[in-house]
């Protein structure tokens, strides 16, 4: 049996157990502590991961989104673009007119329509469509087509904050675009015809928000199926735009399938009507300084051979409203027209240099007594076209020069006469002439590809080589048809002379050539690359230079005329040339 306890033993033994269950009950108490306490940094961590990492369900309101200035002003989205105003301005790209929409004027004319000309001077607004001037008094409802008295229910140009805002209900009859608009806050969308883009549709709700990131603030909360424009993927992000005007990113995982888009033409496509010669045309300019110049046209044409147009300097910018010097005659077309050739008169903007041009082109009413005047003399004479050279258009009088062009153009078209339009070779520095829409308007457009090296200039050189005629050439075709660009080429060239590091040049007729060489005992060398001959002598500290223009190296020229498909030659100029040249000219019509 069992071994009986003694008193002390049981104390003992109680003890023993109370220390057991206290170490036991201590135990419990530390594990039920450690778990509470990973249950709370648990708790603390997700809340922190949420703060950190779950996306913002805070908004931007769209007014403080867009740039408002003004109570009645329009966010404008043009092509999915913002048009965000300008740094400094203090109105913005659209305003709202009794419920009606406006655009900018600058806007309108970079983002949807260059054709729109503004005159602040006479307030009036003009765009020249392929049939008809429509001229816009500044503020009001009134307008002309081609003079003929028109209105429409509201302003057509608008002024507010110091600003020109048209009408896009207005613009919209003869600039391809469409638009939508939204309210609170008031914001307008612009698509303008051909504009390709990236659409889909969401593939559930979806928050547009301002920047890629679940922490930027939301623009809109978009519903499943809502189409958006996709205008480009950031990586997990793409910005986008909605059709109520609301440009942000939406995560690419709630994007559907993207297709391609192309907004249509709403407006019929435009006709522009051409006169042409038939067959190539060769074309040659005769320098008439005065009436009694015209005198001598019987001499200059004994001398030539195939030429289809005659073009006399007959005209000249003569004062800042428009007005023209004006050589024309009637015997001297009567003689050409007897002759089988055409008469285009030359009008200038060089002889006159205190002309203001800008001026004349810029407002509306010299500009419209510049055309009048010349189609005035022109049908008093009785001549078949119109020439225009115009070289010292600066680039402020870009936009109302090519006016200018469709205007005379119209006209010329009404009254069955040829306008031509001459041009230097492309560069940077002259690309507001503005060739293609020249191209529209005008029947030909001339390349004056000569004057490559020129007097007063810093380097020696040729007047037209080949590779800058081939260049020439290239550059107008990109914004001219072949089939209406005539290649102007050089009667003459220059002789240089380096005097010790001092430049001069003077100007050599190509029929003297020859006597030059001779005097100078000289010898010509042909120079393959440029596609022309070379002659050079020293006299004392002179070097005199040579780059020639001879029957062989117009053969190369009108080789390219004929490769490149072009509609004809046109040569500066009559009696520079030595009448043996006609024959090689007669070899390309």
């Amino acid at each position: 049996m069992p071994k009986r306890m003694t008193p002390a033993q049981r104390r003992r033994a109680r003890k023993r157990k109370k220390r057991r269950q206290g170490g036991a009950n201590a135990g419990s108490i530390a594990s039920a502590l450690f778990c509470i306490g990973v249950l709370v940094i648990a708790v603390v961590g997700g809340a922190l991961y949420m703060k950190k990492y779950a996306p913002t369900k805070a908004h931007l309101a769209l007014d403080e989104y867009y740039t408002y200035f003004h109570d009645d002003e329009a966010a404008l989205i043009i092509n999915d673009t913002y048009m965000e105003p300008a740094e400094g301005a203090d109105a913005g790209s659209a305003v709202v007119e009794d419920g009606r929409l406006y655009i900018e004027r600058s806007v309108l004319k970079d983002q949807i329509d260059d054709g729109y000309v503004f005159d602040d001077t006479e307030q009036i607004m003009r765009y020249v469509t392929d049939k008809d001037v429509i001229s816009v008094p500044y503020g009001g409802s009134g307008y002309t087509v081609d003079k003929e008295a028109q209105s429409a229910d509201f302003d057509i140009v608008y002024s507010a904050y110091d600003n020109v805002y048209v009408a896009a209900d207005f613009a919209s009859q003869y600039s391809d675009f469409t638009y939508e608009t939204a309210e609170d806050p008031y914001r307008a969308v612009v698509e303008t015809a051909g504009f390709t883009h990236n659409v889909a549709t969401l593939k559930r709700k979806a928050a547009i928000r301002r920047l890629g990131g679940p922490k930027s603030k939301v623009l809109k909360d978009a519903k499943k199926g809502e189409t958006i424009s996709v205008i480009k993927n950031h990586g997990s992000w793409s910005s986008v735009a909605t059709e109520d005007g609301v440009v942000g990113y939406v995560k690419n995982s709630q994007i559907g399938k993207v297709t391609e888009e192309t907004a249509e033409a709403v407006l019929p496509a435009r006709e522009y009507e051409h006169m042409s010669m038939d067959g190539r045309v060769t074309m040659a300019w005769n320098v008439v300084t005065s009436q009694a110049a015209n005198a001598g046209l019987g001499s200059i044409l004994k001398n030539t051979s195939g030429l289809d147009v005659i073009s006399p300097t007959w005209f000249y910018l003569n004062d800042d409203e428009g007005g023209i010097a004006d050589f024309s005659s009637k015997e001297y077309v009567k003689t050409c027209h007897d002759a089988g050739v055409q008469v285009w008169g030359l009008v200038s903007d060089i002889e006159n240099g205190a002309v203001n041009g800008t001026t004349i082109l810029g407002r509306t009413s010299f500009r419209d007594n510049l055309v009048g005047n010349l189609i005035g003399a022109a049908l008093a004479s009785g001549m078949d076209g119109i020439n225009v050279d115009f070289e010292h258009v600066k680039a402020e009088a870009a936009d109302s020069y090519i006016e200018f062009i469709k205007e005379l153009s119209l006209k010329c078209e009404a009254n069955d006469l040829f306008l031509s339009v001459d041009d230097y070779p492309p560069a940077s520095f002259n690309q507001y002439y503005n060739r293609s829409v020249q191209a529209d308007y005008a029947d030909y457009v001339v390349l004056m590809a000569y004057d490559e090296h020129y007097s007063g200039g810093e380097e020696a050189g040729s007047v037209a080589s080949l590779p800058f005629v081939k260049e020439g050439i290239e550059g107008t075709l990109q914004e001219v048809p072949a089939e209406r660009l005539i290649l102007g080429m050089p009667f003459y060239c220059r002789e240089w002379v380096d005097t010790n590091g001092t430049l001069e040049s003077f100007n050599l007729e190509m029929e003297n050539v020859p006597k030059y060489l001779t005097e100078h005992d000289l010898k010509k060398e042909w120079i393959e690359e440029l596609g022309q001959n070379y002659a050079e002598y020293t006299d004392g500290d002179a070097k005199h230079m040579l780059w020639i223009e001879d029957a062989e190296s117009l053969t190369k020229k009108l080789a390219l005329m004929e490769e490149y498909g072009l509609a004809g030659g046109s040569f500066w100029r009559l009696g520079f040339e030595p009448e043996n040249i006609w024959t090689v000219i007669r070899e390309y019509e």
